[in-house]
């Protein structure tokens, strides 16, 4: 759709490339605040069956350890605080 938008058509490649990206990884981080459930502390898709499917916290911290725990509790505190602001419904 985007390749549609003529002034995105006018810029270089690469520039192109890079807005692609940083759109994709801000909709990832908007999509996990939507997903959600701060009582639960996990996340779930609304299609996902809560038994199966969902991801807990503990889950992705402990994937995050090491050198990306830094960006791991800058993301939750992001998600939590903006859900909030938002009045997320679970």
């Amino acid at each position: 759709m985007i390749r549609q938008v003529s002034a995105f058509r006018a810029l270089q490649q690469s520039e192109q490339i890079l807005l692609l990206k940083g759109g994709s990884i801000e909709l990832l981080i908007l999509r996990s605040v939507l997903t959600f459930d701060p009582d639960k502390q996990q996340f779930l898709d609304p299609t996902d069956s809560p038994e199966t499917r969902a991801m807990n916290v503990d889950q992705l911290q402990s994937a995050a350890a090491g050198t990306w725990t830094g960006l791991f509790d800058a993301h939750m505190s992001f998600v939590r605080s903006i859900a909030v602001d938002l009045q997320v419904c679970y």
